[in-house]
């Protein structure tokens, strides 16, 4: 007897725990969604850009402030990082492994981006 109340409990708590929002429904009815693949997108997003500042900083070496293409360039990359944060921080993650990457890594200090900016544009205005 108590066999089958185990099996039916079990049962019990794998239909509660198929239709939570814990694991992602891939069956495709109301409420489906991927939540790992959204959590992804992010990175995915931040690798880019990080790539694309790889190549312009190569590119540019120490020449920021007296190349404006370099400084312009570099400008919209940072608006472009600070809305992926934006983006991140509305974002609910269900996968700990990028929350933690975002909240407390990436979003928490200042990239490399971010403090070379601050320095060519400070630069940038001072010879102006």
């Amino acid at each position: 007897m108590s066999k089958s109340v185990a099996g039916r409990a079990l049962a019990f708590l794998v239909a509660i725990i198929a239709t939570s929002d814990l694991v992602p429904n891939t069956n495709g009815g109301i409420g489906a969604r991927e939540p790992l693949v959204e959590d992804a997108v992010y990175r995915t997003r931040d690798a880019a850009l990080l790539k694309e500042f790889a190549a312009l900083k190569s590119r540019c070496g120490s020449r920021w402030a007296e190349e404006d293409g370099c400084l312009f360039r570099l400008r919209d990359l940072r608006a472009r990082e600070l809305r992926l944060f934006s983006d991140v921080r509305g974002h609910q993650f269900l996968d700990l492994t990028e929350s933690n990457y975002w909240h407390r890594g990436r979003l928490k200090f200042p990239g490399e981006m971010a403090r070379l900016r601050d320095r060519a544009g400070d630069a940038g205005r001072n010879d102006r």
